[in-house]
Protein backbone atom coordinates (compact mmCIF):
# COMPACT_ATOMS: atom_id res chain seq x y z
CA UNK A 1 0.00 0.00 0.00
CA UNK A 2 1.43 3.85 -0.72
CA UNK A 3 -0.06 7.07 0.91
CA UNK A 4 -0.75 10.19 -1.07
CA UNK A 5 -0.08 13.98 0.23
CA UNK A 6 -2.58 16.06 -0.98
CA UNK A 7 -1.55 20.19 -0.79
CA UNK A 8 -4.08 22.05 -0.08
CA UNK A 9 -6.60 23.62 -2.90
CA UNK A 10 -8.09 27.36 -2.17
CA UNK A 11 -10.29 28.71 -4.54
CA UNK A 12 -9.48 32.66 -5.72
CA UNK A 13 -11.37 35.04 -5.89
CA UNK A 14 -11.82 38.24 -7.76
CA UNK A 15 -13.89 41.04 -7.62
CA UNK A 16 -13.41 44.60 -8.43
CA UNK A 17 -15.65 48.14 -8.99
CA UNK A 18 -14.86 51.33 -10.16
CA UNK A 19 -16.29 54.58 -9.24
CA UNK A 20 -17.75 56.77 -11.50
CA UNK A 21 -18.04 53.88 -14.01
CA UNK A 22 -19.11 56.19 -16.57
CA UNK A 23 -17.80 59.53 -17.47
CA UNK A 24 -18.87 62.26 -19.71
CA UNK A 25 -16.69 65.42 -20.98
CA UNK A 26 -17.33 67.93 -22.73
CA UNK A 27 -13.87 70.16 -23.72
CA UNK A 28 -12.65 73.00 -25.96
CA UNK A 29 -9.52 72.36 -28.17
CA UNK A 30 -6.56 72.94 -26.78
CA UNK A 31 -7.44 72.34 -23.23
CA UNK A 32 -6.72 70.29 -20.39
CA UNK A 33 -8.21 68.53 -17.64
CA UNK A 34 -7.93 65.42 -15.67
CA UNK A 35 -10.78 62.74 -14.12
CA UNK A 36 -10.29 60.33 -10.74
CA UNK A 37 -11.51 57.14 -10.82
CA UNK A 38 -11.46 54.76 -7.86
CA UNK A 39 -10.74 51.26 -8.29
CA UNK A 40 -11.79 48.87 -5.15
CA UNK A 41 -10.91 45.32 -4.66
CA UNK A 42 -13.06 43.34 -3.01
CA UNK A 43 -11.95 39.98 -3.58
CA UNK A 44 -8.56 38.07 -2.90
CA UNK A 45 -5.35 39.94 -3.53
CA UNK A 46 -5.02 40.56 -7.49
CA UNK A 47 -2.46 41.64 -10.20
CA UNK A 48 -3.67 44.93 -11.88
CA UNK A 49 -2.47 46.75 -15.15
CA UNK A 50 -4.45 49.59 -16.85
CA UNK A 51 -5.05 50.53 -20.43
CA UNK A 52 -6.76 52.56 -22.77
CA UNK A 53 -9.15 51.15 -25.30
CA UNK A 54 -11.35 52.48 -27.92
CA UNK A 55 -15.41 51.25 -27.90
CA UNK A 56 -18.16 51.70 -30.02
CA UNK A 57 -22.14 50.63 -30.20
CA UNK A 58 -21.47 46.70 -30.01
CA UNK A 59 -18.80 46.97 -27.59
CA UNK A 60 -14.85 47.37 -26.75
CA UNK A 61 -12.51 47.28 -29.23
CA UNK A 62 -9.66 45.01 -28.08
CA UNK A 63 -8.52 43.90 -32.06
CA UNK A 64 -7.44 47.03 -33.56
CA UNK A 65 -6.53 49.59 -30.84
CA UNK A 66 -5.06 52.02 -33.38
CA UNK A 67 -8.37 54.01 -32.48
CA UNK A 68 -7.07 54.39 -29.26
CA UNK A 69 -5.54 58.59 -29.18
CA UNK A 70 -2.43 59.55 -27.32
CA UNK A 71 -3.94 62.90 -25.61
CA UNK A 72 -5.78 60.86 -23.11
CA UNK A 73 -3.73 59.04 -20.55
CA UNK A 74 -3.42 57.17 -17.52
CA UNK A 75 -0.93 59.54 -15.39
CA UNK A 76 0.00 57.30 -12.81
CA UNK A 77 -0.50 53.35 -15.00
CA UNK A 78 3.24 52.02 -15.00
CA UNK A 79 3.73 48.56 -14.82
CA UNK A 80 1.30 45.87 -13.09
CA UNK A 81 0.82 46.48 -9.48
CA UNK A 82 -0.76 44.51 -6.24
CA UNK A 83 -3.78 45.44 -4.81
CA UNK A 84 -4.76 43.49 -1.79
CA UNK A 85 -7.73 42.15 -1.12
CA UNK A 86 -10.29 45.49 0.48
CA UNK A 87 -7.63 47.63 -0.80
CA UNK A 88 -8.21 50.99 -2.87
CA UNK A 89 -6.25 52.76 -5.69
CA UNK A 90 -6.53 56.42 -7.56
CA UNK A 91 -6.15 56.39 -11.07
CA UNK A 92 -5.84 59.64 -12.95
CA UNK A 93 -6.88 60.06 -16.31
CA UNK A 94 -5.87 63.12 -18.15
CA UNK A 95 -7.42 64.67 -21.52
CA UNK A 96 -5.52 67.34 -23.21
CA UNK A 97 -7.21 67.66 -26.94
CA UNK A 98 -4.56 69.85 -28.91
CA UNK A 99 -5.99 72.68 -31.22
CA UNK A 100 -5.67 70.54 -34.19
CA UNK A 101 -7.59 67.66 -33.04
CA UNK A 102 -10.92 67.81 -34.90
CA UNK A 103 -14.57 68.66 -33.26
CA UNK A 104 -16.33 65.50 -32.60
CA UNK A 105 -16.74 62.97 -30.50
CA UNK A 106 -14.53 60.34 -28.87
CA UNK A 107 -15.44 56.88 -27.13
CA UNK A 108 -12.99 55.41 -25.09
CA UNK A 109 -12.58 52.87 -21.81
CA UNK A 110 -10.77 53.09 -19.29
CA UNK A 111 -9.85 49.53 -19.17
CA UNK A 112 -8.38 47.37 -15.80
CA UNK A 113 -7.45 43.87 -15.94
CA UNK A 114 -6.37 41.67 -13.00
CA UNK A 115 -5.53 38.47 -12.34
CA UNK A 116 -4.10 36.39 -9.02
CA UNK A 117 -0.46 36.64 -8.09
CA UNK A 118 1.11 33.22 -8.41
CA UNK A 119 2.81 31.34 -5.55
CA UNK A 120 3.87 28.06 -4.59
CA UNK A 121 0.40 26.64 -4.28
CA UNK A 122 -0.88 27.41 -7.75
CA UNK A 123 0.01 26.05 -11.46
CA UNK A 124 0.37 28.89 -14.18
CA UNK A 125 -3.60 28.84 -14.76
CA UNK A 126 -4.68 32.01 -13.14
CA UNK A 127 -8.33 33.66 -13.02
CA UNK A 128 -8.99 36.78 -14.96
CA UNK A 129 -10.93 39.52 -14.64
CA UNK A 130 -11.76 42.82 -16.82
CA UNK A 131 -13.50 45.89 -15.68
CA UNK A 132 -13.74 48.86 -17.91
CA UNK A 133 -14.97 52.62 -17.53
CA UNK A 134 -16.83 54.55 -20.39
CA UNK A 135 -15.19 57.79 -21.15
CA UNK A 136 -17.42 59.99 -23.47
CA UNK A 137 -15.44 62.95 -24.76
CA UNK A 138 -16.94 65.80 -27.00
CA UNK A 139 -14.13 67.66 -28.42
CA UNK A 140 -16.29 71.41 -29.07
CA UNK A 141 -15.96 74.84 -29.13
CA UNK A 142 -19.39 75.66 -29.11
CA UNK A 143 -21.36 72.61 -28.50
CA UNK A 144 -22.15 69.68 -31.30
CA UNK A 145 -25.20 69.59 -33.09
CA UNK A 146 -28.28 66.76 -31.73
CA UNK A 147 -31.47 65.55 -33.92
CA UNK A 148 -32.96 61.99 -33.45
CA UNK A 149 -35.63 60.62 -35.98
CA UNK A 150 -38.11 58.00 -34.36
CA UNK A 151 -36.96 55.56 -37.47
CA UNK A 152 -39.27 52.29 -36.53
CA UNK A 153 -42.86 52.64 -34.66
CA UNK A 154 -44.21 49.01 -34.76
CA UNK A 155 -47.77 49.19 -33.64
CA UNK A 156 -50.78 46.86 -34.86
CA UNK A 157 -53.78 48.80 -35.40
CA UNK A 158 -56.08 45.39 -33.46
CA UNK A 159 -54.26 43.59 -30.44
CA UNK A 160 -56.29 41.08 -27.73
CA UNK A 161 -57.54 42.66 -24.81
CA UNK A 162 -55.74 39.80 -22.57
CA UNK A 163 -52.33 40.64 -24.12
CA UNK A 164 -49.57 42.82 -22.98
CA UNK A 165 -49.05 45.83 -25.44
CA UNK A 166 -45.45 45.68 -26.91
CA UNK A 167 -43.01 48.68 -26.83
CA UNK A 168 -41.25 48.11 -30.04
CA UNK A 169 -40.22 52.02 -31.39
CA UNK A 170 -36.86 52.11 -32.26
CA UNK A 171 -34.54 55.79 -32.27
CA UNK A 172 -31.56 56.87 -34.19
CA UNK A 173 -29.21 59.62 -33.51
CA UNK A 174 -28.87 61.32 -36.60
CA UNK A 175 -26.99 64.48 -34.96
CA UNK A 176 -23.08 64.55 -34.40
CA UNK A 177 -22.77 63.76 -30.27
CA UNK A 178 -24.14 61.26 -28.40
CA UNK A 179 -27.37 62.36 -26.12
CA UNK A 180 -30.20 60.61 -23.85
CA UNK A 181 -33.79 60.53 -24.10
CA UNK A 182 -35.53 62.55 -21.21
CA UNK A 183 -39.32 61.47 -21.41
CA UNK A 184 -41.89 59.22 -21.34
CA UNK A 185 -44.24 56.72 -23.42
CA UNK A 186 -47.97 58.00 -22.93
CA UNK A 187 -51.30 55.62 -23.15
CA UNK A 188 -54.52 57.55 -23.37
CA UNK A 189 -57.92 56.12 -23.65
CA UNK A 190 -61.37 57.42 -23.26
CA UNK A 191 -60.90 56.82 -19.38
CA UNK A 192 -57.20 58.80 -18.96
CA UNK A 193 -54.06 58.89 -19.48
CA UNK A 194 -50.82 56.95 -18.20
CA UNK A 195 -46.84 57.51 -18.76
CA UNK A 196 -44.32 55.35 -18.44
CA UNK A 197 -41.00 56.93 -17.81
CA UNK A 198 -38.20 55.90 -20.42
CA UNK A 199 -34.66 54.55 -19.81
CA UNK A 200 -31.72 57.26 -20.15
CA UNK A 201 -29.98 55.06 -22.33
CA UNK A 202 -26.83 56.49 -24.03
CA UNK A 203 -27.41 56.79 -28.19
CA UNK A 204 -23.98 57.23 -29.94
CA UNK A 205 -23.28 59.31 -32.87
CA UNK A 206 -25.60 57.49 -36.00
CA UNK A 207 -26.48 54.42 -33.48
CA UNK A 208 -30.05 53.30 -33.91
CA UNK A 209 -31.93 50.94 -31.17
CA UNK A 210 -35.01 50.54 -29.00
CA UNK A 211 -36.66 52.91 -26.30
CA UNK A 212 -36.68 50.43 -23.20
CA UNK A 213 -39.58 51.93 -20.80
CA UNK A 214 -38.17 51.73 -16.85
CA UNK A 215 -39.35 49.30 -14.95
CA UNK A 216 -41.24 47.16 -17.14
CA UNK A 217 -40.42 43.63 -18.30
CA UNK A 218 -39.50 42.58 -21.45
CA UNK A 219 -40.36 46.30 -22.14
CA UNK A 220 -44.28 45.70 -22.33
CA UNK A 221 -47.18 47.16 -20.55
CA UNK A 222 -49.78 44.52 -19.07
CA UNK A 223 -53.02 45.11 -18.18
CA UNK A 224 -56.68 45.00 -19.67
CA UNK A 225 -57.35 46.80 -22.47
CA UNK A 226 -60.64 47.61 -24.64
CA UNK A 227 -61.80 50.25 -26.85
CA UNK A 228 -59.62 52.74 -29.08
CA UNK A 229 -56.32 53.91 -27.22
CA UNK A 230 -53.60 56.26 -28.37
CA UNK A 231 -49.90 55.62 -28.18
CA UNK A 232 -47.63 58.55 -27.74
CA UNK A 233 -43.73 58.65 -27.05
CA UNK A 234 -42.29 62.20 -26.62
CA UNK A 235 -39.02 63.07 -25.08
CA UNK A 236 -36.32 65.64 -25.08
CA UNK A 237 -32.58 65.31 -25.84
CA UNK A 238 -30.66 65.36 -22.85
CA UNK A 239 -32.03 68.29 -20.82
CA UNK A 240 -32.18 70.60 -23.73
CA UNK A 241 -35.15 71.68 -26.01
CA UNK A 242 -34.53 69.77 -28.81
CA UNK A 243 -38.26 67.53 -28.85
CA UNK A 244 -39.15 64.38 -30.25
CA UNK A 245 -42.54 63.28 -30.57
CA UNK A 246 -44.80 60.47 -32.62
CA UNK A 247 -47.97 58.82 -31.71
CA UNK A 248 -50.31 56.37 -33.52
CA UNK A 249 -53.90 54.69 -32.80
CA UNK A 250 -55.09 51.14 -31.94
CA UNK A 251 -58.01 49.06 -31.22
CA UNK A 252 -58.34 46.18 -28.49
CA UNK A 253 -60.86 43.88 -28.17
CA UNK A 254 -60.84 40.20 -26.47
CA UNK A 255 -60.97 38.42 -30.15
CA UNK A 256 -59.20 35.65 -29.08
CA UNK A 257 -61.69 34.52 -26.17
CA UNK A 258 -64.39 35.29 -28.17
CA UNK A 259 -63.16 32.96 -30.85
CA UNK A 260 -62.58 30.43 -27.97
CA UNK A 261 -66.20 30.44 -26.86
CA UNK A 262 -67.45 30.51 -30.49
CA UNK A 263 -65.29 27.46 -31.49
CA UNK A 264 -66.91 25.54 -27.79
CA UNK A 265 -70.39 26.74 -29.22
CA UNK A 266 -69.90 25.22 -32.95
CA UNK A 267 -68.64 21.96 -31.09
CA UNK A 268 -71.73 21.45 -28.96
CA UNK A 269 -74.18 22.12 -31.35
CA UNK A 270 -72.30 19.47 -34.06
CA UNK A 271 -72.29 16.85 -30.89
CA UNK A 272 -75.94 17.55 -29.90
CA UNK A 273 -76.81 17.46 -33.40
CA UNK A 274 -74.68 13.98 -33.93
CA UNK A 275 -76.54 11.90 -30.96
CA UNK A 276 -80.19 13.39 -31.23
CA UNK A 277 -83.10 11.37 -32.99
CA UNK A 278 -84.95 13.30 -35.34
CA UNK A 279 -88.62 13.05 -35.26
CA UNK A 280 -90.40 15.84 -37.60
CA UNK A 281 -94.15 16.18 -37.22
CA UNK A 282 -95.18 18.93 -40.08
CA UNK A 283 -98.35 20.03 -40.44
CA UNK A 284 -98.59 21.05 -44.10
CA UNK A 285 -101.92 23.25 -45.60
CA UNK A 286 -102.46 23.17 -49.10
CA UNK A 287 -104.81 25.86 -50.12
CA UNK A 288 -104.50 25.59 -53.74
CA UNK A 289 -108.28 26.12 -53.93
CA UNK A 290 -110.66 26.29 -50.75
CA UNK A 291 -113.55 26.01 -52.32
CA UNK A 292 -113.25 22.63 -53.31
CA UNK A 293 -111.50 21.44 -50.03
CA UNK A 294 -114.42 18.23 -49.75
CA UNK A 295 -112.11 15.54 -47.94
CA UNK A 296 -109.01 15.28 -45.68
CA UNK A 297 -107.07 12.92 -47.05
CA UNK A 298 -104.29 11.06 -44.57
CA UNK A 299 -101.27 10.78 -45.70
CA UNK A 300 -98.18 8.19 -44.06
CA UNK A 301 -94.67 7.61 -45.83
CA UNK A 302 -92.12 5.20 -44.44
CA UNK A 303 -88.75 5.74 -45.62
CA UNK A 304 -85.77 3.70 -45.63
CA UNK A 305 -84.18 4.50 -42.71
CA UNK A 306 -84.95 4.09 -39.06
CA UNK A 307 -86.91 7.28 -38.68
CA UNK A 308 -90.27 7.80 -38.93
CA UNK A 309 -92.02 10.68 -40.56
CA UNK A 310 -95.78 11.60 -40.46
CA UNK A 311 -97.71 14.28 -42.14
CA UNK A 312 -100.84 15.89 -41.53
CA UNK A 313 -102.54 18.06 -43.66
CA UNK A 314 -105.65 19.12 -45.90
CA UNK A 315 -105.63 18.89 -49.45
CA UNK A 316 -107.85 18.92 -52.44
CA UNK A 317 -109.03 15.85 -54.15
CA UNK A 318 -107.15 14.88 -57.57
CA UNK A 319 -104.16 16.10 -56.15
CA UNK A 320 -100.62 15.13 -56.07
CA UNK A 321 -98.12 14.84 -52.80
CA UNK A 322 -94.65 13.67 -52.94
CA UNK A 323 -92.11 13.05 -50.03
CA UNK A 324 -88.24 13.76 -50.86
CA UNK A 325 -85.49 12.59 -48.63
CA UNK A 326 -82.29 14.22 -48.86
CA UNK A 327 -79.13 12.53 -46.74
CA UNK A 328 -76.26 15.14 -46.44
CA UNK A 329 -72.65 14.66 -45.09
CA UNK A 330 -71.65 16.70 -41.75
CA UNK A 331 -68.62 16.50 -39.49
CA UNK A 332 -69.52 15.07 -36.35
CA UNK A 333 -67.14 15.13 -32.80
CA UNK A 334 -64.20 13.17 -33.26
CA UNK A 335 -63.72 14.17 -36.98
CA UNK A 336 -66.49 11.15 -38.11
CA UNK A 337 -69.10 11.72 -40.37
CA UNK A 338 -72.64 11.36 -40.13
CA UNK A 339 -75.65 11.32 -41.93
CA UNK A 340 -78.26 14.18 -41.81
CA UNK A 341 -81.98 13.62 -43.34
CA UNK A 342 -83.74 16.62 -45.25
CA UNK A 343 -87.73 16.27 -46.51
CA UNK A 344 -88.95 18.19 -48.92
CA UNK A 345 -92.73 17.82 -49.59
CA UNK A 346 -93.95 18.66 -53.22
CA UNK A 347 -97.55 19.39 -54.13
CA UNK A 348 -99.22 19.89 -57.63
CA UNK A 349 -102.68 19.46 -58.93
CA UNK A 350 -103.49 16.99 -61.29
CA UNK A 351 -104.77 18.09 -64.57
CA UNK A 352 -108.20 17.81 -65.62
Amino acid sequence: TGSFNLSEVEGQSLSLSISPPIVEIMIKPGKSLTQEFTLTNTGDEALISTQIVPFDQTGLILDSLDQTIDWIQVLNSGSSYLLKKGGKTKVILKISPTESVKEQDYYQALLFMSQSPLDGRQTSSRIKQTLSALIFTSVTEFGLPKSAQISNFNLPVFIDSFSPLNIDIKLKNTGETYFHPNGNIELASLLGKVSYPLSPNTYLKDEEKKLVLQDQKDNKIKGFFLGKYNLKAQFSLDEGKIKVTKEKVFYAFPYKAMAVVAAAAVLFLLFKKRHKLFIFTLFLGLLLDPSAVSAQTKLRAELESRQQVKIYGLTSPGSIVKVELFKTLTLGPQNKYGLNSFLRIVSSVKPK
